[in-house]
């Protein structure tokens, strides 16, 4: 379950962008849908713990991760949560399989046990990269740099999985293979993820439940299923217009 409440209003030299986020749902696989511009990755980069919002809490099951009014704020390496960001943010430096590694160097997964060869072994082998395992990433593909990247997102075992519109970065005619292989991997490791988009497609393959964003508000939580039950039949994504007004 996912509890969100908060606001923030940027500097006038920044833009003034006024950003006023309520969002509820126990959804397992849900979708931020909407433009460029309009709040999508600060809403996940707040519950990932790289913005701070001015006021306001954010909850993930039972846990707290802020909350203005206490002054609690958990650093992110402490949130237990996994971030796949757009651009992958693979290290140029070190190889697919130290890249796997990094993620796991910290104390907390000291304490939980997890000993970085094994469990990169692990990954390795369930995303089909051990032959790549010693390569840097300017020796491998696109699809294979964001599968790297989805199993360093994974190797702690996160609490949650965030997805910052992983497939932007791909040409069109490499993404929707990549996206099946994307979906069928979360599948097997069923962690529950948000994922920020603008292409149905993506809601299609990964959300149970979609918010609509608009100008840094958003939608009520709603059931894709119930969407598209409502959908026009002449029009494959009839379903992703939010059945109210909202902001």
């Amino acid at each position: 379950m996912i509890d969100i409440r908060f606001e923030h209003i940027f500097p006038h030299h920044l833009g003034g962008f006024g950003l006023r986020i309520s969002l509820h749902s126990a959804q397992r696989r849900l979708a931020f849908f909407g433009a460029s511009g309009s709040g999508k990755t600060l809403t996940l980069q707040a519950v990932a713990g790289l913005f701070m919002p001015e006021n306001g809490f954010i909850r993930i099951g039972d846990r707290v991760l802020y909350d203005s009014s206490r002054r609690l704020c958990l650093p992110a390496r402490e949130r237990n949560l996994g971030y796949l960001f757009q651009n992958y943010a693979i290290f140029p430096h070190l190889t697919v399989r130290q890249n796997i590694e990094f993620s796991l160097k910290t104390r907390r997964h000291a304490r939980r046990g997890i000993k970085a060869g094994e469990r990169a072994d692990e990954l390795l082998h369930s995303f089909e990269l051990a032959g790549l395992a010693d390569n840097y990433p300017d020796r491998i593909s696109g699809g294979q740099k964001q599968r790297v990247a989805l199993a360093r997102a994974l190797a702690g075992e996160p609490e949650l999985l965030l997805l910052d519109e992983p497939f932007s970065a791909l040409d069109p005619q490499l993404r929707g293979r990549v996206r099946t292989q994307c979906a069928q991997l979360l599948s097997r490791f069923a962690i529950p993820s948000i994922i920020i988009t603008h292409d149905p497609e993506d809601v299609s393959d990964f959300a149970d439940a979609v918010i609509f964003y608009e100008n840094g508000r958003n939608s009520p939580c709603y059931a894709l299923d119930e969407l598209k039950r409502n959908a026009a039949a002449d029009d494959p994504h009839e379903f992703m217009r939010p059945p109210a007004p909202f902001g």
